[in-house]
């Protein structure tokens, strides 16, 4: 699958996919959480999909708003709360059952 935004679904077959395999529940980590991983997470929850985010499976890089440069953990922190309980449920690796 080749993909062209930061939406893993938006013109992919990656839901049609999901829906030939049967598979409800996702596991979610990766790069540039402030962009791929929001938006995906986000899509995923409005196609239904139960969601567990890896926090510590994913990264992200110092912004710029401003004039001021916002830290990556500080970024990385507010993604991961943000998307908690409201979009997916956010662990950390130690705690994949």
């Amino acid at each position: 699958m080749e993909k062209h935004y930061p939406n893993s679904f938006y013109e992919t077959n990656l839901h049609h996919k999901l829906i030939e395999s049967e598979i409800t529940e996702l596991v979610v980590c990766g790069m540039m959480t402030h962009i791929y991983i929001d938006t995906t997470v986000r899509a995923a929850k409005d196609y239904g999909y139960q969601i567990t985010l890896i926090s510590d499976g994913c990264a992200t890089k110092d912004l710029e708003w401003n004039g001021v440069t916002l830290p990556a953990t500080l970024i990385q922190n507010v993604y991961m709360a943000s998307l908690n309980k409201k979009f997916a449920n956010v662990i950390l690796s130690s705690e994949i059952v």
